[in-house]
């Protein structure tokens, strides 16, 4: 049972819960760092702070495709450091009653996936940043502020 952020890559529909969420931006200009390797997109300026990139995209094995204007920021925090993880859409805001379908699934990316709940009719994955982020590597600070 909760609330989820809804958010879609392809015509796929993927969830985190709403309380993993800061605030929901367009796409902005990323900077590419050098050395940087999928998922990691680059770093966006947040009001002053340099936050990482994640193309949820690559990360969960969606095929690559150009960054569009109507892409979407789903901006969280991982660790007490901001996130932006980059999605094609935000597909809606949904509160559940339903009861989890299945925890700890065996399914692909079982690493990433924290549950699966019914959301109209639809069994959607719902992710946590901490499960989507716990593998990857973050640029030291000073290698985000490289020009």
């Amino acid at each position: 049972m909760g609330l989820y952020l809804c958010f879609q890559l392809d015509s796929q529909v993927h969830a985190l819960p709403i309380e993993e969420v800061e605030r929901i931006v367009r796409v902005v200009t990323i900077r590419p760092l050098p050395n940087a390797l999928p998922p990691l997109q680059g770093v966006i300026d947040l009001q002053g702070a340099i936050t990482p990139v994640i193309n949820l995209r690559d990360l969960l094995g969606h095929e690559k495709r150009e960054i569009e204007l109507s892409d979407m920021m789903i901006i969280c925090k991982h660790g007490d450091k901001p996130c932006a993880l980059l999605v094609d859409s935000i597909h809606q805001t949904e509160y559940t009653e339903e009861e989890v379908v299945e925890e700890n699934p065996s399914v692909a990316f079982p690493e990433t996936i924290a549950c699966f709940v019914k959301i109209q009719e639809r069994v959607v994955p719902v992710y946590t940043v901490e499960k989507l982020l716990n593998k990857l590597t973050f640029p030291q600070e000073s290698e985000m502020h490289h020009e």
